[in-house]
C-alpha cells in the first residue's frame, strides 16, 4: 500500500523537483545496487543497471502510475532492469560469437595487403 509519504514524493516527482528525486536517489541507490548484485555479477554493471532505472524514472517522471510503496516500485524495477540487461547481453554475445565465426570464415585480404605481402616474400 502506498503512503502519504510516497504520495508526496511521486507528486514532487512528477512536477519535476530535483530535491525529491535526489533524496530518494540517495536514500535507495546503495540498497538497489545490493539487490541488483543478486542478479549480477559485477558491481559495475549492478551500479550502471541502477542508474539507468533511476535515469528512466526522471524521464518518465510525468506519467509515473505507481500503486505500491515507492521502495516496492524501485526493487522491482531494478530486477526488471537487471533482467532485461542480462537478457541484452546475452542476445549481444551470440550476435558477437556468429559475427566473429563469420567473419574468420571470410577473411577477404585487400588487394594492397596482399601486394605488400608478396613483396616481404
Amino acid at each position: 500500500m502506498i503512503t502519504e509519504s510516497d504520495k508526496v514524493k511521486l507528486l514532487a516527482l512528477k512536477q519535476g523537483d530535483e530535491k525529491v528525486f535526489e533524496s530518494v536517489f540517495r536514500e535507495f541507490y546503495n540498497p538497489l545496487c545490493i539487490h541488483a548484485r543478486r542478479y549480477l555479477i559485477e558491481p559495475e554493471a549492478a551500479e550502471e543497471v541502477v542508474q539507468d532505472m533511476f535515469f528512466k524514472m526522471w524521464e518518465r517522471r510525468d506519467s509515473l502510475v505507481i500503486n505500491t510503496s515507492l521502495a516496492a516500485y524501485l526493487f522491482k524495477s531494478v530486477t526488471n532492469h537487471a533482467l532485461n540487461y542480462i537478457k541484452y547481453q546475452s542476445h549481444t554475445r551470440k550476435y558477437q560469437e556468429y559475427i566473429g565465426f563469420r567473419t574468420d570464415e571470410h577473411v577477404s585480404i585487400s588487394a594492397h595487403d596482399a601486394l605488400v605481402h608478396a613483396d616481404l616474400e
